[in-house]
């Protein structure tokens, strides 16, 4: 059940590091917020709502507490992207990236791709963003 208050969105990546290649990175990712979304299926099918005016911070962890590093680089909107929801992208050292929303009503979604790397190795996935029109701060 979602948590339906204009707030800062939280958007957890959690990786199977020990299973994870190149090939099988969709079906090695799941996505959640903090808004009670889950993944159902793979990361493109991922859809998180965020609040206008507000922030978005995206954090990767290993699968079962392995101690493998999940470090997402960056953030970047997919040549047919969409909806433009955010309007500045802030990859953090600690291996988070921040976005701030824009502060307008954006409708639709908007494809993204979020870079990662896991022990050195880079993959990419790309789930969606979209705007919670009834709800503000």
């Amino acid at each position: 059940m979602s948590d339906h208050k204009a707030k800062d969105v939280n958007i957890y990546m959690e990786v199977d590091t020990e299973n994870l290649n190149q090939q099988n990175v969709e079906t090695k990712v799941k996505f959640s917020d903090n808004n009670g979304d889950r993944q159902n299926g793979t990361p493109e099918n991922f859809v998180s709502k965020v609040y206008r005016d507000k922030k978005v911070t995206w954090s990767g962890s290993a699968k079962n507490g392995s101690s493998d590093e999940v470090v997402i680089t960056n953030i970047t909107r997919k040549e047919d992207g969409g909806s433009e929801i955010w309007k500045k992208i802030d990859p953090k050292n600690d291996g988070t990236v921040e976005a701030k929303i824009k502060d307008k009503k954006v409708t639709g979604t908007e494809n993204y791709d979020v870079h990662f790397t896991v022990n050195g190795v880079s993959y990419t996935v790309d789930p969606k963003l979209q705007m919670d029109l009834e709800h503000t701060a």
